[in-house]
């Protein structure tokens, strides 16, 4: 590698980059946009000479409220040449949730999608710090400035600026699911990092194209493609959406070598009927957030890939992942690794005595090193309960074998205490998701007087497939032990998800209705038998 990731400020990486190879692609957007290196420096360089012109310092936060688009990524390089603070906001935020992050923030200067005009105009009356609202596109809306118009007549070379790789560069808010959004603030280093751990682990090359088809204001694509593509010098491509219809076919299209998911779109994508194309694709690697597990033979098999798993959170944009150079080695118990650490990362499994647990127990995961990030902004409090003596208490329980490899077990709130047994709701989805007639799974805990709580599954078939309760208790059975197997079930055609991000909110599976044991399947408290 040409850089020393520890030591190095996004601009210089940029900079080195436009440098030796101005005519390379960098980013490729939907249906045809492709922008070189150099002339991706130039324009960050007018979008941050523009900022300076409008006022914004070091330090500054700057708001952007922005789909997938070539403006994003000026706005996200251009902020940290000038060592200003991007906040990266979730289009799907209502009026409501958009004035929080813009006040909690305090911004002055908002970046938005044109589309999302009627929501800024409510929220920006509850804003009385936001001075000025800057939209995309082309076609003028009453009332807002033009992002060209913005940029017009600005410098395309840009003078010094004091920025350091240990400067903040964004505050990221996370979900939400429980309370207000919380926002993560995290240092250039941080990113630089990321990218190196997540593309390294794939062994990237300059020849390679990573897709991400999730938004950029997500990590899974603004730091791992974004930088990943940046520190060894690749493309990077863009899509506006997942598509599943269409997915491979972009991929082709694009000349995607790898790309970023999550274990349901795999799951979706293994489910569409098979095709004599399935192998014809430039695919080598998909990185994947937690766990492709029973479907990942199979899958890597079908398309003629590689999945590697791994595991982070905006805390810690890299925690552990799993190598090419590890799947030489790799059985069958394997498949539902989360990987090692990243080279600088530290992880251990405690419990809640802080002692570490017998080898193969699981416990709290815990981090620390270089990319755990500063704390949340105007968060003493939640920062000192979640970063004790520079270890990052995740609030995931996870547990390590002797080779060193790590294994996801469930968030410690999804955790089902079953008549003293301790239940991993991740483990019964993975056995529900392993049914080939089953698409997607969401298992909970739900009160019940005498056990405490009973397991409650809610099921997504895939399309056009039929399945009873009881076939699949019986199912069940050949995967779990009698407590484990689910009391409830409830069959649903889609599941609540945050905007853009394929995630299942089980906060809003258990406020749906007052008494979650109601319409639907109940097998009765007694313990299950296989059928004969």
């Amino acid at each position: 590698m040409d850089i020393n990731p520890m030591n190095i400020t996004m601009r210089e990486l940029l900079e080195k980059r436009a440098r030796k190879n101005p005519d390379k692609i960098y980013a490729l957007f939907e249906p045809d946009i492709k922008i070189s290196y150099g002339e991706f420096d130039l324009k960050v360089n007018q979008v941050a000479n523009s900022l300076l012109r409008w006022g914004i310092k070091k330090g500054d936060r700057v708001g952007i409220f922005l789909k997938n688009c070539p403006e994003f990524l000026y706005l996200y390089f251009a902020v940290a040449k000038i060592g200003a603070i991007m906040v990266p906001m979730n289009t799907g935020y209502p009026p409501d949730e958009l004035a929080y992050a813009i006040n909690h923030s305090e911004q002055s200067l908002l970046f938005a999608d044109p589309g999302a005009h009627n929501t800024i105009q409510t929220a920006r009356t509850l804003c009385p710090l936001l001075k000025e609202v800057i939209l995309t596109g082309k076609e003028p809306i009453l009332g807002f400035r033009g992002f060209d118009e913005f940029i017009d007549q600005a410098p395309s070379d840009l003078g010094p600026t004091d920025v350091t790789p240990d400067d903040l560069v964004s505050i990221c808010y996370t979900s939400g699911t429980t309370a207000r959004p919380k926002g993560v603030m995290l240092h250039q280093r941080i990113y630089v990092l990321a990218g190196e751990f997540w593309a390294g682990a794939m062994e990237c090359t300059p020849s390679d194209r990573l897709l991400g088809f999730f938004p950029i204001f997500h990590a899974n694509v603004g730091v791992y493609v974004v930088m990943g593509a940046m520190v060894y010098n690749a493309s990077a491509v863009f899509l506006e959406t997942f598509s599943v219809k269409q997915h491979w076919d972009k991929v082709r299209k694009y000349g995607a070598t790898e790309f970023n998911s999550t274990g349901s779109i795999l799951a979706m994508l293994y489910a569409q009927p098979e095709t004599t194309q399935d192998r014809d694709n430039p695919v080598r690697v998909v990185i994947n957030g937690i766990n492709a597990g029973s479907i990942k033979e199979g899958f890597e098999s079908r398309f003629s890939l590689k999945i590697l798993d791994a595991y982070s959170l905006t805390e810690c944009l890299a925690g552990t992942q799993e190598r090419l150079q590890d799947l030489s080695s790799r059985h069958p118990k394997r498949f539902y690794t989360i990987g090692r650490p990243a080279d600088r990362t530290r992880v251990q499994i405690v419990k809640d005595d802080e002692k570490e647990p017998p080898e193969g127990s699981p416990g709290e995961i815990i981090l620390k090193g270089p990319t755990v990030c500063r704390g949340y902004w105007k968060d003493s409090e939640t920062t000192s309960k979640t970063i004790r003596s520079d270890w990052l208490h995740t609030g995931d329980n996870g547990y390590r074998d002797k080779e060193g490899f790590l294994y996801f077990v469930d968030r410690k709130k999804d955790m089902i205490k079953r008549r003293g047994e301790n239940i991993a709701s991740a483990e019964v989805e993975r056995a529900l998701n392993s049914h080939p007639k089953i698409q997607e799974s969401a298992v909970i805990g739900v009160p019940d007087l005498y056990a405490d709580e009973e397991v409650k599954a809610y099921i997504m078939l895939k399309p056009g497939e039929t399945l009873t309760p009881e076939e699949i208790i019986d199912y069940c059975l050949n995967y779990l032990e009698p407590f484990k197997i689910p009391r409830y079930i409830e069959f649903r055609d889609s599941f609540p998800r945050p905007v853009a991000i394929p995630k299942i909110l089980k906060t809003e599976l258990r406020k749906e209705k007052p008494d979650l044991t109601v319409g639907c399947y109940d097998r009765g408290p007694k313990l299950p038998k296989k059928s004969s």
